[in-house]
């Protein structure tokens, strides 16, 4: 199916989400250790190092308040892409396995994991541009922001699965997907949505029956609470590179493959 032709064929939200559960029951375990170490390490690693990079600015003379504050908004804007990075990586990592065992190949661990890191430089570019597009964007009128997200969702997959350029994934990904712009947008708003929801039953859970049950004061339930959070960005992230792998499936026409040999895929 031509690339024209699937952008012009309707998505089904359901479907998505029926390939996006397959993926998550026939290959959890794999899912989650992959989330955790293509997404959830490398986000405590990332907060650490930060941690200990901001002291020292906060107590930046006058005379190094301009480099200070260039150096405070680089790390703001690290500290808001980064976790995108990691998402792609494990994204590529999701993408990898379940087209290897699409194709009949041998899908291990250890071979996505492998192709996620070999591609963390164009995962590295697509976070840092569409970030910094999006955010420019949303800062506007918001709404840019949110076209341009959607537009630009199947860039990964193109880039890693399709060998496309930066600018020819983007550009690719915006062909891909119009016309179906509000399903795509749906998935992400589900997703979001659902995040948000898991994040604020962990926090005010932890603020009403955690800390009177346990009799926690606040700062003894940082760390729980920081380990809780993470918890549920991961299995967020690792159903994040499912969904999309599924949009992506769909979009490409794939689903429809006979000759798929992937549990996920029939």
């Amino acid at each position: 199916m031509s690339e024209a032709a699937a952008a012009r064929a309707p998505l089904e939200f359901g479907r998505v989400w029926a390939l996006t559960g397959r993926m998550l029951r026939h290959l959890a375990v794999l899912l989650l250790v992959m989330g955790l170490l293509l997404f959830a390490i490398p986000n405590i690693i990332f907060s650490a190092l930060l941690s200990m990079a901001l002291p020292p600015l906060m107590n930046a003379s006058y005379s190094d308040f301009e480099s200070a504050l260039f150096t405070a908004r680089a790390i703001g804007i690290g500290r808001l892409a980064f976790p995108l990075f990691t998402l792609y990586l494990l994204q590529a990592g999701v993408l990898r396995h379940v087209f290897a065992t699409r194709e009949g190949r041998k899908a291990s661990l250890g071979d996505s994991l492998l192709f996620a890191l070999r591609r963390a430089g164009t995962a590295v570019g697509l976070a840092l541009v569409i970030f910094l597009c999006v955010a420019a964007g949303t800062l506007l009128l918001v709404v840019p922001g949110v076209l341009i997200w959607t537009s630009w969702s199947m860039a990964l997959p193109l880039a890693v699965q399709e060998g496309a350029g930066l600018n020819d994934s983007l550009n690719r990904s915006g062909a891909l997907v119009r016309g179906n712009r509000g399903p795509v947008f749906a998935v992400s708003l589900v997703l979001f949505l659902g995040l948000l929801a898991a994040e604020v039953v962990v926090r005010v859970g932890g603020v009403m029956w955690l800390a009177p049950t346990f009799n926690l004061v606040l700062g003894d339930m940082v760390l729980p609470m920081a380990i809780a959070v993470l918890a549920v960005e991961t299995f967020a992230a690792v159903a994040f590179a499912a969904a999309f792998t599924a949009t992506y499936i769909q979009l490409r026409g794939l689903d429809a493959d006979s000759d798929a040999t992937a549990e996920v895929f029939v």
